[in-house]
């Protein structure tokens, strides 16, 4: 506040305010809540990855250096609340989905897979967008293209390592550990 000369911890955009708003009412699945850092509850064990809740309201509060200082506010079908981080949805590198504004697990890509994708796992075969919604978006992308087509390699900083994840035509086809 300007009164006693300190600096706001955060700003939010009245443009980002709006759009976040625009949710309220509406469903969202939920993405990781076990991450502090994008979402938290005092009632961690009603909520899990990929369930639906219905946005109630939006406030701003920053708790870490990186995302929006913008939260959601959100109640469970058992009337539990929590909050989860606001998110521009779209294709990025280097920042996660913190929900998902439409179901992420599709019928037709059957159990076996949604399991898979519900537990962080990826196979050899899954689609650049399975892999999205399993393990997050990169850190960074290499795009080749030549005569045989579109390749891109996806590549994951870990501590102390780097995975990288080679995909031909959207397919994943390669994993180097």
């Amino acid at each position: 506040n300007d009164a006693d000369g300190k600096i706001p911890s955060f700003v939010i955009f009245d443009d980002i305010l709006n759009d976040a708003k625009h949710l309220i009412g509406t469903k969202i699945w939920l993405n990781d809540v076990k991450d502090s850092k994008g979402f938290f509850t005092e009632s961690y064990n009603i909520f899990r990855p990929f369930q639906y809740v219905e946005v109630i309201d939006v406030i701003g509060f920053q708790n870490s250096d990186f995302g929006h200082p913008i939260w959601l506010k959100v109640i469970a079908q058992s009337g539990e609340e929590a909050f989860v981080r606001y998110n521009i949805q779209g294709v990025r590198v280097g920042i996660k989905d913190n929900y998902f504004i439409n179901d992420p697990l599709l019928r037709e890509w059957g159990k076996y897979i949604n399991d898979k994708i519900k537990n962080k796992e990826v196979e050899i075969g899954m689609s650049d967008r399975q892999v999205r919604i399993a393990i997050g978006y990169p850190d960074h992308i290499n795009s080749t293209t030549s005569r045989h087509g579109l390749s891109e390699q996806w590549v994951y900083n870990k501590p102390n390592k780097k995975i990288y994840y080679q995909f031909e035509y959207g397919k994943l086809v390669y994993i180097n550990y």
